[in-house]
């Protein structure tokens, strides 16, 4: 019980020592979000040196094969300078979420309908045992549904195709309970999305408060929050559709 206290006293001294540099910790997992707009911002080898230097200080080195650079870029001019002996990848996976280079969903939706698709055996074995519907529902609830609300607000953007894919789970799983899950898998995940956004609106300490405007109430619309200002489709159409409506 005293390891993941320990483990974050430990990493509790790491910080980031360039400006545009975000180290976002968790456990013993650490990832840095490094800004560049300019190659003469391209300072993340010396945040990946400081990071060798204080992980060998307080005597936990880094095994560099589990480590690695993901390129997210936005300008075709921009080139980046490569770390040496650190492999550079194309997606990664952070807390469960897998998140590729290409801002798209893919890897992460193949990834969760992989899982459930192998625990569909559980729910069939179930079946063939006479278990009630009702707690088949709950199997499929707690085993294969939680697959795919894990994180749901940080990849609700999916695109339709992607969302289907979500939704023949479900219907597989229909199939094999014998008879429709109310409600829907479409009505889970949008209202776990407004209940997130719920807690940012009673919660004026809550992270996520940081990616709103603020706005004086009407009494047409109490909300004290609003959207930003986007200029792409994909940052339009984050989780914040569901609660601007």
């Amino acid at each position: 019980m005293l390891g993941p206290l320990l483990s974050c006293i430990v990493s509790d001294g790491l910080s980031a020592v360039c400006a545009n540099s975000t180290i976002i910790k968790f456990a013993d997992d650490v990832t840095i979000v490094h800004a560049v707009r300019d190659p003469v911002d391209d300072e993340l080898e010396t945040e990946w040196q400081n990071i060798l230097a204080w992980s060998s200080h307080i005597g936990l080195p880094l095994n560099v094969d589990k480590c690695g650079v993901m390129d997210i870029i936005s300008k075709r001019s921009l080139s980046l300078s490569p770390i040496p002996n650190l492999a550079s990848k194309d997606f990664s996976k952070i807390l469960g979420v897998i998140f590729s280079n290409d801002l798209t969903w893919n890897r992460h939706v193949e990834m969760v309908v992989k899982k459930a698709n192998k625990r569909f055996f559980i729910l069939r074995n179930l079946k063939r045992s006479g278990c009630p519907t009702k707690i088949l529902i709950h199997v499929y609830r707690a085993m294969i549904q939680s697959l795919f609300i894990y994180c749901f607000p940080v990849f609700c953007n999916l695109p339709r195709y992607l969302l289907e894919k979500l939704n023949r789970v479900e219907k597989r799983a229909a199939r094999i309970i014998g008879g429709d899950l109310v409600p829907s898998l479409s009505i889970v995940l949008e209202n776990h999305c407004s209940s997130l956004f719920e807690k940012v609106l009673k919660d004026t300490q809550h992270p996520l408060r940081e990616l709103f405007l603020h706005r004086t109430p009407t009494l047409r619309n109490l909300c004290t929050l609003r959207p930003p200002r986007t200029r792409t489709k994909r940052f339009k159409d984050s989780f914040i559709r569901f609660c601007f409506t």
